[in-house]
């Protein structure tokens, strides 16, 4: 999955210490577990609201607890913050 949020009008590829600056992956550790339980949280609901089938809910919910047990560490750390790192880790599974 290309990494939409940095794409904008810049064509050429960025250089590796401007991904480091605007990247917050590093700081974000501190809410891997937080974010996870969230995206747990509104799976359910968007279940329990019938916005997304059970068998998509599955899904969603076996990838998130498989992201959670592998770790942070397996994450794509080239993405601007976690929010958008666990979504493309989700999305490809």
């Amino acid at each position: 999955m290309s990494n939409i949020l940095r794409r904008g009008r810049l064509e050429a590829a960025q250089d590796e210490e401007i991904l480091r600056y605007t990247s917050s992956m590093e700081a974000d550790r501190w809410i891997f577990d937080a974010d996870i339980a969230v995206d747990l949280a509104h799976t359910v609901m968007l279940r329990e609201q019938g916005i997304i089938n059970r068998e998509d809910c599955s899904k969603i919910l076996s990838g998130l607890l498989k992201i959670r047990e592998e770790g942070m560490k397996r994450l794509d750390f080239s993405y601007e913050d976690i929010h958008i790192s666990l979504e493309s880790k989700l999305i490809d599974m």
